[in-house]
């Protein structure tokens, strides 16, 4: 069931952020602390007032990264919004898995290429042309910069 996948996964993060609409429609999007409410089966979402946010459809979204934008994990999960006697309620029905580790990293990046190449051939667009060998020597030129900087110090 969704609702043991997302109690396992929520709980690895410090915050979520939680995607729905207003009354008018227009998509709103809120951080909030994850906890999960046994009992209900729900995460209870603190909304600030002011937003005129309506029940219905929601996605909660939960993603790390480091300082570098390294170490990526995440998942997510849709489901609704529900105003409670207790307050605004996310109820999940599917759990979504996102990134988390180094096969999901190369997934990414393969599936992103195929992607691209689909796209790029749908529009009869040429991919231009990578001058890896120039690249490569600004790469080493910054390299040997940085080691005789280095050296002096």
């Amino acid at each position: 069931m969704a609702w043991r996948e997302i109690v396992r996964a929520v709980r690895r993060y410090d915050s979520a952020v939680i995607a729905v609409r207003d009354k008018h429609g227009y998509p709103v999007s809120v951080r909030f602390l994850p906890v999960p409410d046994e009992r209900s089966q729900t995460l209870p979402v603190p909304l600030p007032d002011g937003l005129s946010i309506a029940p219905g459809p929601a996605w909660i979204l939960c993603h790390y990264h480091d300082e570098h934008l390294w170490s990526l994990r995440s998942f997510g999960a849709r489901g609704s919004l529900e105003l409670t006697p207790d307050g605004w309620r996310f109820r999940p029905t599917t759990f979504v898995p996102g990134m988390g580790g180094v096969v999901a990293m190369i997934r990414l990046f393969v599936g992103g290429r195929r992607r691209a190449r689909r796209y790029l051939t749908a529009r009869g667009i040429v991919p231009p042309e990578i001058r890896w060998d120039q690249i490569n020597a600004i790469k080493r030129q910054i390299k040997a910069e940085h080691a005789a900087g280095s050296a002096r110090r």
